[in-house]
């Protein structure tokens, strides 16, 4: 713990932060789950692609709502995108 400027910064393991990455990886296995998984966090799909593939550290936040989604993979059910409808197109 490290206090600067009055207030008490907590000292973050990352070794925790791949940890929690590694659960939500094995969790979001499920077509849709990782762009469900974004819209309920509000980013770009692409981000948590890059938190899974450790190219960036999610933000303190994002780390508590991704520690809710490993509880409880249910949370992000109103945002997970349906599957389109494969179409052909027809010959003319």
């Amino acid at each position: 713990t490290v206090t600067a400027h009055g207030y008490t910064i907590c000292a973050v393991n990352l070794n925790s932060i791949t940890q929690v990455i590694r659960l939500v990886e094995r969790k979001s296995k499920t077509p849709g789950t990782r762009s469900g998984l974004a819209a309920w966090l509000g980013v770009p799909r692409q981000r948590v692609c890059d938190w899974l593939k450790e190219r960036r550290v999610p933000k303190a936040d994002h780390v508590l709502k991704l520690m809710a989604f490993i509880e409880d993979p249910g949370v992000i059910e109103t945002h997970k995108k349906a599957p389109r409808a494969r179409t052909r197109r027809s010959a003319k």
